[in-house]
């Protein structure tokens, strides 16, 4: 089972609003986008999309054998669209909900970015689909999609030149062998012609399990499992019984800013450690200068009862109003120790339903200490779902886990952030990040998402009496520039230790001194107006003889919406904690600028936990299938393994820059040029979206630093011993060059734990039985060819050349790797080799058929002294013949491990990466049937005189009787094993400008695919590894001349190469 992490929560609020019931779908939400123009013909272009949906309800309760239907639908139509007079606005829905979105693409685009099973994110459907095809080709397109949506299957059709999931002439299913119409798979399994089943009607979904010799996305990524049972195994569908066609609905709204509620913990337990003083210091500065204009609040305080502080709901629009509601901020919390936080929600309820108004969509923020009992949560939780009211909560603890229940029942998040030790500039600065995201997360898919304030820069500066001066750099980029706020927090209004303070703009302009107009909100800023897009440099003078951390931190608005780049973690699915001892957390980041995925930009999530310790993920867009799905889709993905093997918090931030100006986006809306009857439905995507580079628009400088939701982990992995695999291989590409007999394996490298670091070594095995690869006692039976090279670390592109002279048969290849501790992952996708017989000719003359001539000979009798000898010859070789048969039959009965070896072996000579040069001579392998416990290790040659292969032989057959309790071995570990984890130096500052503090995050990295940072497990204890057996050379190994190898890309441009097929 695999556990998917993504923040913003998209996810999250689409389960909370989708629901099954009784065989139906409900609350379905479609969004239009504010881009589409208003049709002319609009009210038949709503007739015609309820009409699609109507088509994909009926078509989905047939091939779900009535088993569910949609019931309701919400449409989100664009603001500025007149056609529907009765629409009414809502803040419980938003763009943000939507699971299909209309929008100006060419293209399906489901975004799926998750694992086999896992529910995709959205669908983006062509605004163009709805006048070009018919309501029976869209209902095709909606059920198809929704299959993707709802229980995480894959296309099961290939793709144009693409490399891990080609087109394919034919398709077979498991079941029956059937072959289908290559036409079906032109189409990709929308149009009518495409019909190929009847449990899916018409939408190119095979209802038994693929063939695995063909490679398509759904086979390769969910093996040999099915789309018809990855459906009907599904939460919704496992239980489920036949119901009666739903009676679909549709509910038409306008998307409406949610209001807000800011309810601040004022009990005495708030007074500690100037938890009282940050809060109230960064609750100022998020009304003053956070908050868009117009956006309504409310803020109360509370203890033992409950303080309205506004009044009412106030609506910001003006600075006057948000210096008047920053000021009633008491100065001091309560002295009572209690807490009503059901008092708390009734009162927001109260507020929010004010003359008439309603709280569904409309959102609680909810700052406390974290000490409120389960019971008074379960209460408030009951209270807030029943109006629909959501809850974002700031836990001032480090044990959340009440508070996160309730924030996830009701749509909402929670962030932690703890007060320390001592008095600490840090949380100061975390809790105005915490209320930032709070707003972000909330307003994303609303009207005024497109006035938030973005993070850009962040800086701290450890306190120290040498450094008098202190320099720093940021980027702004062209998206961004309105409303830039320049802050540098201290700790103390009596102690600032801040003499002097300049920034310097792109153009070279200074300009010194600093404006005290937030003073009282602990930072000064800068006289400057930032506006200029480009480098900026800022320096500060510290008095000296002064112990005191500083913070810098830059915010700004976006100067038009369609520009703007966003970085975003996407959500997991899940309302209780996470147990990581055998189940991995993904990370996945989507970077975007409007709409348009960002390539090639540099993506770092940086985890907190402990209170003061830091590490740092790298994640890469690489397409490698595990975990990253489809490269170039602007999706960055890695594995998280927790440090810790408790319970413990994480704090989560993702830093991206420009990758020192390698990221670009597309130019184009649609992916390919489209026929006009292709239009809506060509479908997306393979193993990759490539961009052509006269479609590609390298993009500016740019930054940006996202807060994410904390995470709670129960229990982390052991520590004791290493239990975690190599992630799995699902991009091995073959490329044959048959005159050569040259074989050339490509693969993205995995790592030791799932993708970090580097596995120890490979196992790659073939065979010409199929059925072999798949039954696990006879897998360990298959040859093994053993790579000579040392796997490089996760994620870097590998090759391994070999000759396989093998002909007229398939041989079929897979390849896995195993750790240092002998863990393994799951088997690659598979591969096919096929070589044909070289002609031959007895002369170096062209023979015609034209030249060859048949000269007739008259029969000539045989002598009788030739027949005796043809019969003493005849008596002769049947004497031998049975002399090897009973030789033979011997020698299996002392094989005790009973299999069939009848099968097609190949010699094999290996080329490595560590030829010697060109006049080195390739030599031949005879490679084997071997059962081994790890796959064989490469040597050099070795050669054995008799005595030492009758000793070998002796030992091996000694070893054997035993090998099967040596697999049961289980190393013994002392009374208290310590785990060393290493990561790299604590990230304390993320700092992707340039700036010089020593604390800095490095954005420097060399050309070339990107490497990972330090990520490795270390375990100390006594353990015993597998023996790696000598092995005699039958014919020796050696090593060819590595320039003989050839790059990707010359062998992807070979017009050699065929008889070659993936799964």
């Amino acid at each position: 089972m695999w556990i998917n992490l993504f923040i913003f929560l998209t996810s999250v609020l689409c389960a909370w609003s989708l629901t099954f019931n009784n065989g139906g779908y409900e609350n379905i939400v479609v969004g239009i986008s504010e881009r589409n123009k208003e049709p002319s013909n609009c009210t038949e272009f709503f007739q015609k999309l309820e009409e699609s949906f109507h088509q994909a309800s009926a078509k989905l309760h047939i091939g779900t054998k009535s088993r569910a239907s949609f019931r309701s639908a919400t449409i989100i139509i664009p603001r500025k669209w007149q056609c529907l007079k009765t629409v009414d606005s809502s803040a419980e829905t938003n763009w943000a909900d939507a699971i299909y979105k209309i929008t100006d693409i060419n293209q399906v685009v489901t975004v799926q970015p998750k694992l086999c099973g896992k529910p995709a994110e959205t669908s983006m459907l062509s605004f163009k689909l709805f006048a070009a095809q018919s309501t029976s080709d869209i209902g095709n397109v909606l059920v198809k999609e929704w299959l993707k949506l709802r229980y995480g299957v894959y296309d099961q059709h290939g793709f144009p030149n693409d490399p891990v999931y080609p087109l394919q002439e034919n398709l077979t299913t498991e079941c029956n062998r059937e072959s289908i119409d290559n036409r079906m798979l032109q189409c990709d399994g929308y149009s009518t012609n495409c019909s190929i089943i009847p449990l899916m009607v018409k939408t190119g979904f095979l209802p038994c399990s693929s063939s695995p010799l063909k490679p398509t996305k759904h086979s390769v990524l969910c093996g040999r499992r099915s789309v018809d049972e990855m459906v009907f195994s599904s939460d919704d569908l496992r239980n489920s019984f036949k119901t009666e066609l739903s009676n679909l609905t549709f509910k038409y709204v306008k998307p409406a800013l949610p209001r807000f509620i800011l309810a601040l913990d004022a009990s005495a337990e708030m007074n500690q450690k100037d938890q009282w003083k940050f809060l109230r210091v960064a609750s100022r500065r998020f009304i003053r200068q956070d908050l868009p204009n117009g956006t309504e609040i409310a803020l109360l305080t509370f203890s033992s009862s409950v303080r309205t502080i506004t009044g009412s709901i106030v609506a910001l629009s003006s600075e006057k109003t948000r210096d008047w509601i920053g000021a009633k901020i008491p100065e001091y919390p309560d002295k009572h120790l209690n807490k009503c936080l059901e008092c708390v929600v009734k009162e927001s309820i109260k507020l929010f339903e004010k003359d008439g108004g309603s709280a569904a969509g409309n959102v609680l923020f909810l700052v406390t200490s974290g000490t409120t009992s389960r019971n008074e949560i379960n209460t408030a939780t009951v209270l807030a779902k029943q109006k629909k009211m959501k809850i974002s909560v700031i836990a001032y603890t480090k044990d959340f886990e009440h508070q996160e229940y309730m924030a996830k029942e009701t749509g909402g998040i929670v962030y932690s952030v703890s007060s320390g030790n001592s008095v600490q500039l840090e949380t100061l600065v975390s809790l105005g990040d915490a209320l930032l995201a709070l707003m972000q997360f909330h307003l994303t898919g609303t009207p005024g998402s497109n006035h938030l304030p973005y993070l850009v820069h962040k800086a701290e500066y450890k306190d120290s009496s040498s450094e008098h001066f202190v320099n720093g750099t940021f980027f702004l980029d062209p998206s961004l520039g309105r409303n830039t706020h320049f802050a540098l927090y201290f700790t103390s209004r009596d102690h600032p230790n801040i003499k002097n303070l300049w920034l310097t703009s792109p153009e070279g302009v200074v300009y010194e001194g600093r404006d005290e107009a937030y003073f009282s909100a602990l930072y000064f800023s800068t006289l400057a107006n930032i506006e200029t897009p480009g480098l900026w440099k800022y320096a500060f003078e510290r008095e000296p003889q002064k112990h005191q951390s500083h913070f810098v931190k830059v915010t700004s608005r976006p100067r038009l919406a369609k520009e703007t780049i966003t970085a975003r973690l996407l959500s997991f699915d899940r309302k209780t904690p996470l147990n990581t001892s055998s189940e991995p957390i993904i990370l996945y980041v989507e970077v975007k600028v409007g709409d348009m995925a960002i390539r090639d930009a540099r993506v770092a999530v940086i985890v907190n936990y402990g209170g003061d310790q830091n590490m740092e993920i790298a994640l890469s867009d690489n397409g490698s299938g595990d975990p990253d799905i489809t490269a170039g889709d602007g999706i960055y993905s890695r594995y998280f393994v927790p440090p810790l093997s408790g319970p413990a918090q994480y704090s989560l931030t993702i830093v991206v820059d420009h990758n020192d100006g390698r990221a670009f986006t597309s130019r184009a809306t649609g992916q390919t040029t489209l026929k006009n009857n292709d239009i809506g439905i060509s479908p997306c995507c393979g193993s990759q979206i490539v961009v052509p580079l006269d479609d590609r628009e390298y993009l500016p400088a740019f930054t940006r630093i996202i807060t994410c939701p904390s995470l709670t982990v129960i229990e982390g992995p052991p520590n004791t011993r290493d239990i975690i695999p190599p992630n799995r291989i699902a991009d091995l590409r073959i490329f044959v060059k048959e005159e050569e007999e040259l074989v050339n394996m490509h693969w993205t490298s995995p790592g030791d734990d799932y993708d970090h670091g580097s596995a120890s070594q490979y196992d790659l095995r073939y065979t010409s039985i199929i059925e072999e690869i798949y039954d696990p006692d006879l897998f360990d039976l298959l040859p093994v060819i053993p790579l000579p090279s040392v796997p490089k670390m996760a994620g870097i592109a590998s090759n391994f050349s070999f000759h396989f002279n093998s002909y007229d048969t398939v041989f079929y290849f897979v390849l896995r790797a195993v750790d240092e501790s002998d863990n393994y992952n799951e088997i690659s996708n598979l591969v096919t080799v096929y070589i044909p017989s070289p002609p031959t000719t007895e002369s170096n003359e062209i023979v015609t058929p034209r030249q060859i001539v048949l000269i007739p000979r008259s029969p000539q009798k045989l002598s009788y002294i030739a027949i005796a000898g043809i019969a003493a010859g005849g008596c002769v070789a049947i004497t031998l013949m049975l002399i090897v048969a009973c030789f033979v039959v011997i020698k299996n009965k002392k094989n005790k491990l009973n299999y069939n070896n009848n099968k097609t072996l190949a010699e094999v000579s290996i080329y490595s990466e560590e030829g010697k040069g060109p006049n080195t001579q390739p030599e031949k392998l005879l490679v084997t049937h071997q059962k081994s416990e790890k796959p064989i290790q490469p040597t050099q040659p070795v050669h054995w005189t008799a005595t030492q292969l009758l000793q070998e032989h002796e030992r091996r057959n000694s070893f054997a009787r035993n090998i099967d309790n040596f697999k049961n071995f289980e190393p013994q570990y002392g009374a208290q094993p310590t785990a060393f984890v290493h990561y790299p130096a604590p990230a304390e500052r993320y700092d992707l400008g340039g700036g010089s503090s020593p604390n800095s995050y490095n954005s420097n990295q060399s050309d070339g695919p990107m490497l990972p940072p330090p990520y490795e497990r270390e375990y100390q204890g006594s353990k015993l590894p597998p023996p790696t057996f000598p092995k005699p050379a039958l014919r020796a190994i050696s090593y060819a001349n590595p320039s003989l190898q050839g790059s990707f890309a010359s062998l992807a441009s070979d017009k050699k190469r065929r008889n070659v097929t993936q799964v």
